[in-house]
């Protein structure tokens, strides 16, 4: 069950987080008044993602809260720096993953 979740999860991630993600996301963000609504409905997709494959409001909160703060981050680092760190990015959002498809089995 626990692999199964996850390969699901792992589909929907990039489903909802890279084919879905509009040129106005593209991990840095447009600096502009929108930015926050932008943000918070990009993490309301993935997290309607972990809705549709586990069943769970709760496991898909967690997503929402998870998703939206390392993006948060991302993007706050992105502006601070110039720099982003795809890789750091989406190993957080594996890791959720990990979480939730362990949660959803158990």
């Amino acid at each position: 069950m626990f692999i199964d979740l996850l390969f699901k999860l792992g589909i929907v991630h990039a489903v909802t987080d890279l084919a879905l993600q509009g040129p106005q996301f593209g991990g840095k963000g447009p600096p502009d008044k929108r930015w926050p609504y932008i943000l918070t409905a990009h993490a309301l997709v993935n997290s309607g993602g972990v809705l549709v494959v586990t069943g769970s409001s709760w496991l898909a909160f967690g997503e929402f809260c998870w998703h939206f703060l390392t993006d948060l981050y991302s993007t706050q680092m992105y502006y601070r720096t110039g720099k982003s760190n795809l890789h750091l990015d989406q190993l957080s959002h594996a890791a959720s993953k990990c979480v939730w498809a362990f949660l959803g089995a158990n």
